[in-house]
């Protein structure tokens, strides 16, 4: 059976996604390990709603269940709370609004009878490169990431960092389905929906 390793994700504004960018390129001229390089392609800057696998026979399905849960939802209007180290990444935590955890648990609640938490590297993108903290993250994620331990955040890249004009605010209109690479970066976008 065909599986893809996916993440289901909300996409910041292009304006937020550019000042995501851009701390990450200062993380990587500063010698940080380069472990991610966000842009705009094949890098997204994401907020991570539900990660697990998908048979390619389920994905259009999956797809649909994502477009039914757009028409519920209007563009969310977040805003970045504070800067963390999540080990050895950078992340900009997201306030977790009500309707945004809503939103996560109908995504949980919707599509993990489709999903399966036993990713290997040939289910994400360029298999070559991905390490099993990878994977370990991908089988975790509904275990240990979600539902009251969802946290939401875009990951920057490595190393320490301080942003001074907190909080940031920003809009998110489009959930996707991405296909999941290295260290769980958005590296191909499968499927994608506005918001309503």
């Amino acid at each position: 059976m065909n599986k893809k390793a996916i993440d289901v994700v909300l996409l910041p504004s292009g304006e937020m996604m550019d000042k995501a960018i851009a701390i990450n390129q200062e993380l990587l001229q500063r010698g940080e390990p380069k472990k991610m390089v966000l842009n705009k392609t094949d890098c997204l800057p994401h907020i991570s709603l539900l990660m697990g696998c998908v048979a390619e026979d389920d994905f259009a399905q999956v797809s649909q269940l994502l477009n039914d849960i757009a028409s519920r939802y209007t563009a969310f209007h977040l805003q970045i709370a504070e800067v963390a180290q999540e080990g050895s990444s950078t992340v900009l935590n997201v306030q977790n609004h009500y309707c945004l955890q809503e939103l996560h648990e109908t995504i949980v609640r919707e599509l993990t009878p489709y999903l399966s938490y036993d990713a290997v590297a040939e289910m994400l993108y360029n298999p070559p490169e991905v390490g099993p903290t990878s994977l370990e993250y991908i089988n975790h994620f509904r275990s240990k990431a979600s539902l009251e331990k969802y946290s939401p955040h875009i990951t920057v890249g490595s190393g320490p960092y301080q942003v001074h004009n907190l909080p940031i605010s920003f809009t998110a209109a489009t959930l996707a389905i991405c296909h999941l690479g290295n260290y769980c970066t958005c590296r191909e976008m499968l499927h994608q929906v506005q918001l309503k």
